[in-house]
C-alpha cells in the first residue's frame, strides 16, 4: 500500500498482564481511499527489531507490506 509517512513515536509500555516490556514505534501514515473524500489516516506499531531509522525529511512517501495476518511485514521509504 502507498503511504505518506507524517510522523514516527518511540513506544515503550508493559502490558497488564505480563512483566514483559514492549519497545518500538507508532507509525503514523496516511493515504488515499476510494471510499474516502480526503485522506485517510492510520497507524502501525513496528517492534525494536524492525524499528526504522530517523527519517529527517518527513511526510516521505512509502510502500507497506502486510502478510497474511495482517500485521506490518515491511516498509519501504523513497528517498
Amino acid at each position: 500500500m502507498k503511504v505518506t509517512i507524517v510522523g514516527i513515536k518511540p513506544t515503550r509500555f508493559k502490558p497488564k498482564d505480563s512483566d514483559r516490556e514492549i519497545n518500538g514505534q507508532s507509525v503514523f501514515f496516511e493515504y488515499t481511499d476510494k471510499n474516502t473524500i480526503g485522506l485517510q489516516t492510520d497507524k502501525c506499531f513496528l517492534p525494536a527489531s524492525r524499528m526504522l531509522e530517523v527519517i529527517p525529511d518527513m511526510p516521505c512517501d512509502a510502500t507497506i507490506s502486510y502478510n497474511k495476518y495482517g500485521k506490518v511485514e515491511d516498509i519501504f521509504v523513497e528517498r
